[in-house]
């Protein structure tokens, strides 16, 4: 079937045009399968074929049309860069113009989250970002129609299964009329799957290329081909090499590359590139991959060792290298320049490359004593042969004694292990907790149904069935922890502390330990003084109990008998200033983190860290630090539940340093490398953005406005200095762009002219002011333009019943970056003969830190555009009023949308 025939199916005629520029103009076999079984037309599928066989076209056309004809698609990934890279090819395909598409991110970066939602046609998210974001506000899951889930055999996951599945079954509970799409590698258990969702199953009997599977021993090789044989077969009794480098170098004189070496360690795959690297000759085709490597990723000893590699057509694929390093490696592998990599088994997980042979150089995970599962070998073999380029693919086991020949053996002839529900290996306490807080249950009779509707319940008797003694216990801990409160008839609600737990995703014993731990650093906490309170939060952080070592233990970094745990103990006293030590399980292990940690986010380089810890490599800490970030993500949310008591500077510093934490960097240099992520911009990482940060290029009107050049030479270069000032004015216009959508959509909805919303967003000047008192007197009739075309007066001014709110509006375009100290603080003076009751000042398109700082010590409430209009779309709805809204704005210091929904759960309780 030819793409340009879907048109009759719903698919648009720009879409076909995106398609055809892209060179796809037929469609596959498997593709025209899921066509046929209703793809266009609503049906519930779940598409089963292994990698590379074309599952991630079937979900872009459903998405799109669901885009254009109805509500709209979330389309749901693994991991962050998968998400990252679907938007990305999504937005430049279909986003140009004037398009009806609009696409956005979440993950848990700024700027795409606050958007995806209503109003947004494609919303592509990592399962655990959407799961939270629909705890938080529910009614995000009306404004789609389609949901796509990628990679579901992750349901069977020991940590992640229990989310999808809860995730999937609150879809179908509260959205029965949504169009489930469920990309699947092989799974032995599909029918109950598709049973479960209510789906037709589509597949293809056989690869697209052929895999033969071969194990390798001084016996001779076995070998399977799946499509053709049905057990494994002897096939050569000559002995064949059993270490990895002859293997390969065998590969390379029988035309096995290009090839991937899946190590069971980091350290494995780096000596192992090393090694191989030592017998080839440089080619001068890979000389050129240095020069790329210099121009896209600042050095490190990671890549010092990449760089000896590279020029010999070698590589490795670890942890241990960032995103940037990883896509310019695995880019290189595409375009055939690199024919060896060395990688650990996170390769497998969704990445697309032209494998010809895969080589296993171990199987056994020695340090648990365990070999990797069917699945997990079946998964990584799969990636040998990609349709296109490789008339079939080859997959070799190296057996190093005749037990392994015995285990390789079984590999070949195993299937992969069905998909089990993992409800009940995981904390239930928690599910039930964000079963409430989610408005999916209200009644222990009603959570009792959720749990009914669930994979769980589908595939296990009665008898191995979550029942009303198990959600009895969760109810009993729950209710004495105040996370939930039981109403009368039954009924239940989440409690302030239980809503904020559950959006925030941890455990309930760790919402509880860190409203508690934190509790003294809240009530002393300032913004002028925040150093002093850094080294207990990350201690905090990394004694939680989700991450602590009974719960997930790579989740902390480990203490080699060599490093100076006593050295790091002599200062312990600095990070329990504020917190109680005896509360955490493993405090040496906690306090060793924290400790690396603290100098993870104040400059200390990689090859530094790891002096102090010989576990502390860069994968690791960057590992441990994600944790941290979530937990302080978490800490911050769980503040708002001290209810007046609550200090929202300790609030907003928190969040502030949990995306330190996720860069590796000071203050000040957050915002660049949050610009550089979103922007795409290669090359600017924790070195650069920190030096970037010291020439004051945090101020992002100074970088827009001065002379390149020396931002070139911090840099680098000029065309990567280039390339960041593009994406500063592109992230500027992001924190509109979505955002004026959803709130024109949502003013349609409420009756109000849309037009109110885009004036908003588009005005500058005193064109902005006018907007902004138009909307404003849509819910305050006695709004009145104070400043009459003069400069002497505040902007806007509300009378109120004690007094005057004054509010001066100040707007800049993209390209000349951030409301600054000078004009957000203007409107103090400007007012003084006022003497209002309180003072704001508008801001757009966002404001510099320093203000934002030192906002609340002027009793100056600063206000961005997106949130002003938030709040006045609110009102339209109903779930906030005017009084509380002009209330909230007295509070002084920087209003979030957070704020708002503050005033939510105010209004509620009234």
């Amino acid at each position: 079937m030819r793409i340009a025939e879907l048109t009759a199916h719903g698919l648009p005629e720009f879409g076909v045009t995106a398609l055809e520029l892209r060179g796809i103009t037929e469609l596959l076999t498997i593709q025209e399968a899921a066509v046929d079984a209703g793809l266009l037309s609503g049906s519930n599928l779940l598409v089963m074929a292994p990698t590379s066989s074309g599952k991630t076209l079937i979900a872009e056309l459903a998405a799109l049309q669901h885009a254009v004809s109805r509500k709209g698609a979330v389309f749901l990934t693994s991991h962050k860069a998968l998400a990252y890279e679907k938007y990305a090819m999504l937005r430049e395909s279909y986003e140009s113009g004037e398009q009806l598409v609009r696409v956005t991110v979440a993950t848990g970066d700024e700027v795409t989250d606050e958007s995806a939602a209503e109003g947004v046609s494609i919303t592509v998210a990592t399962y655990e970002k959407w799961y939270y974001m629909l705890l938080d506000n529910p009614t995000r899951l009306q404004a789609k129609s389609l949901v796509i889930v990628d990679e579901l055999q992750t349901l069977g996951d020991e940590y992640r299964g229990a989310l999808i599945e809860a995730l999937l079954t609150w879809t179908r509970a509260k959205l029965p009329d949504a169009q489930i799409l469920g990309l699947s590698a092989t799974v032995p258990n599909i029918e109950q799957l598709s049973d479960w969702l209510g789906a037709t199953v589509v597949t293809i009997p056989d690869r697209s290329v052929p895999l033969i599977e071969e194990v390798w021993s001084r016996t001779g090789i076995v070998r399977r081909d799946r499509d053709q044989d049905a057990n494994p077969l002897c096939v050569d009794a000559n002995p064949a090499p059993t270490e990895t480098l002859p293997v390969i170098q065998r590969l390379g004189q029988d035309d096995g590359l290009p090839t991937v070496v899946f190590c069971v360690t980091k350290r494995d795959a780096q000596d192992l590139a090393i090694a191989a690297a030592q017998s080839r000759e440089r080619r001068p085709e890979c000389e050129e991959l240095v020069n790329e490597l210099d121009e896209a990723i600042e050095s490190n000893p990671v890549t010092r060792s990449l760089r000896d590699l590279l020029p010999k057509g070698i590589a490795f694929h670890t942890a241990d290298l960032d995103l940037s390093e990883r896509r310019l490696i695995e880019s290189a592998y595409r375009e055939q320049r690199i024919d060896l990599l060395f990688a650990t088994p996170t390769l497998s997980a969704g990445v697309n490359l032209p494998i010809k042979t895969v080589v296993f150089d171990k199987c056994e995970r020695k340090w648990v004593s365990e070999y990797i599962s069917a699945t997990e070998y079946l998964n990584m073999a799969g990636r040998a042969g990609r349709r296109g380029m490789q008339e079939q693919g080859k997959s070799i086991l190296i057996a190093r004694n005749a037990a392994e020949v015995h285990r390789y053996t079984k590999y070949l002839a195993a299937d992969s292990d069905p998909v089990k529900s993992q409800l009940v290996g995981s904390n239930l306490e928690r599910i039930v907790l964000q079963a409430i807080a989610g408005r999916i249950a209200r009644s222990e009779t009603e959570i009792q149904q959720f749990f009914d509707r669930s994979y769980h319940a589908a595939t296990l008797g009665d008898d191995e069935r979550i029942n009303a003694d198990d959600i009895d216990q969760c109810l009993t801990a729950l209710t004495g922890s105040e996370m939930i409160v039981r109403q009368g008839r039954g009924s239940l609600i989440a409690s302030r502390l239980g809503l904020r737990v559950a959006a925030s995703g941890v455990l309930p014993q760790t919402g509880q330990f860190l409203f508690t731990a934190l509790d003294d650093a809240s009530k002393e906490f300032s913004w002028s003084h925040r150093d002093t309170f850094e080294s207990t939060v990350l201690l905090v952080a990394a004694g939680s109990p989700d991450i602590a070592p009974s719960t997930q233990d790579d989740a902390l970094l480990f203490v080699h008998r060599n490093d100076p745990i006593g050295t790091i103990l002599s200062v312990a006293g600095d990070f329990t200033r504020f917190a109680n030590s005896s509360e955490i399980e493993d405090f040496q292990r906690a306090l060793f983190t924290a400790f690396v940690l603290s100098k993870y986010i104040n400059t200390t380089n990689f090859a530094d860290l790891a002096k102090i810890g010989r576990y502390a490599t860069a994968g690791n800490v960057r590992r441990v630090a994600g944790y941290a970030s979530w937990m302080l993500q978490a800490a911050a949310s769980i503040e708002d539940a001290r209810n007046e008591a609550a200090n929202p500077e300790f609030r907003r510093w928190l969040k502030h340093l949990a995306r330190r934490l996720e860069f590796g960097v000071t203050d000040n240099a957050v915002e660049l490398c949050v610009v550089a992520r979103l922007g795409d911009v290669r090359g600017v990482g924790r070195n650069r953005a920190e030096r970037m940060a010291a020439g004051g290029y945090n101020d992002l009107a100074k970088l827009l406005g001065e002379d390149i050049k020396e931002l070139a030479r911090i840099l680098s270069s000029t065309r990567r200095a280039e390339l960041f000032r593009e994406a500063v004015v592109r992230y500027l216009d992001d924190i509109s762009r979505h955002n004026q959508v959803s709130h024109a959509n949502r003013a349609s909805v409420c009756g109000r002219d849309p037009a109110l919303v885009n004036d908003f967003y588009e005005a500058q000047g005193l064109a902005f002011n006018r907007a902004a008192l138009h909307l404003l007197q849509t819910v305050a009739p006695n709004a009145r333009e104070q400043d009459v075309g003069g400069s002497a007066e505040p902007d806007l001014a509300v009378p109120l019943s004690d007094g005057l709110l004054v509010i001066e509006c100040k707007a800049k375009q993209s390209e000349e970056g951030t409301v600054g100290l000078h004009d957000a603080f203007e409107v103090i003076a400007k007012a003084a003969h006022l003497k209002p009751v309180a003072q704001a000042t508008l801001g757009k398109p966002k404001f510099d830190q320093i203000p934002i700082e030192r906002a609340a010590g002027q009793r100056l409430t600063l206000i961005t555009h997106v949130t002003f209009c938030e709040a006045i779309v609110r009102i339209w709805e109903g779930t906030v009023t005017t009084e509380l809204f002009f209330s909230a704005l007295r509070d002084a210091g920087y209003f979030e949308k957070v704020d708002l929904d503050r005033l939510l759960e105010e209004l509620q309780r009234v």
